[in-house]
C-alpha cells in the first residue's frame, strides 16, 4: 500500500477481485458491522463495486488429506481446519498536501478447500458422505467470503474520509476489525460443525 502526490478532483474506485461468487449470505447480514460516515468528502465520488470474475469461480484445492479412511479424515476434520477463505487488500492512492484526492482500493477474496486423494479407492458410502461434506465445507467457507464481500464497501467509504496522515493505519484498523468478524462466525459456527447448511454441517459421519 502507498501513496503518491498528484492533484485534481477527488476519483474513488473500488475493486473486489473473488475467487469464489457468493450466492448467499445469509448469515453474515446477521452480523454487526460498520456504518458508512453519514457525509463523504466535498467531491468524493464512489465507483460500482466490482466483483470480477462475475460469475462462479472455483474454490482452490491447496490441501491434501492423505488419510486412507474416512474414519481417519473424520477425526482430523474434528480436531483442525481443512479449509479456508482469506483475504488481502491492496491500496493505492494519490493526494494533494493532506488531502486524499484519490483511492484505489482492491479486495482479494480466495477459497482453499481440501483433496481427498484416496477417494478413488474407498467404498461408495465413504464417497457420498466425502461429497456431502465437501459441499457442507463450502457453504460454511463462502459464508466468510459474504462477510468480505459486504464490509468491503464500508470500508472503502470509511477511507474516503481519511487523510494522508492517516489512511493506512486505517485500512489496517478496517482489516483487523473484518477479521474479528471473521472469527466470530467461525466462533458461532464451531467452524461449521454447528452450522445447518443445505448440505448438513461439516461433521463427517463414518460408520
Amino acid at each position: 500500500m502507498g501513496g503518491s502526490p498528484g492533484s485534481g478532483g477527488v476519483i474513488a474506485r473500488l475493486f473486489v477481485q473473488a475467487t469464489f461468487f457468493v450466492l448467499c449470505d445469509t448469515y453474515a447480514t446477521e452480523l454487526p458491522s460498520v456504518r458508512p460516515p453519514d457525509v463523504i468528502p466535498l467531491g468524493v465520488s464512489a465507483m460500482p463495486l466490482y466483483i470480477v470474475p462475475k460469475g462462479d469461480v472455483q474454490a482452490t484445492p491447496t490441501k491434501r488429506l492423505n488419510d486412507q479412511t474416512l474414519r481417519d479424515l473424520a477425526h482430523r476434520a474434528a480436531n483442525e481446519e481443512v479449509g479456508a477463505a482469506n483475504f488481502e487488500t491492496k491500496l493505492s492512492y494519490k493526494f494533494a498536501d493532506d488531502r486524499i484526492t484519490e483511492v484505489d482500493l482492491t479486495f482479494m477474496l480466495t477459497i482453499e478447500m481440501p483433496v481427498w486423494p484416496n477417494y478413488g479407492h474407498r467404498p461408495e458410502a465413504e464417497r457420498r458422505e466425502w461429497d456431502r461434506f465437501y459441499r457442507a465445507l463450502l457453504e460454511h467457507e463462502q459464508g466468510h467470503i459474504a462477510i468480505f464481500r459486504r464490509e468491503a464497501r464500508g470500508t472503502f467509504t470509511v477511507l474516503l474520509a481519511e487523510q494522508r496522515s492517516t489512511i493506512e493505519d486505517k485500512l489496517v484498523q478496517e482489516t483487523e476489525r473484518i477479521q474479528r468478524l471473521s472469527d466470530a462466525y467461525d466462533r458461532d459456527t464451531d467452524h461449521g460443525r454447528k452450522q445447518k447448511t443445505s448440505n448438513g454441517t461439516t461433521i463427517i459421519v463414518a460408520r
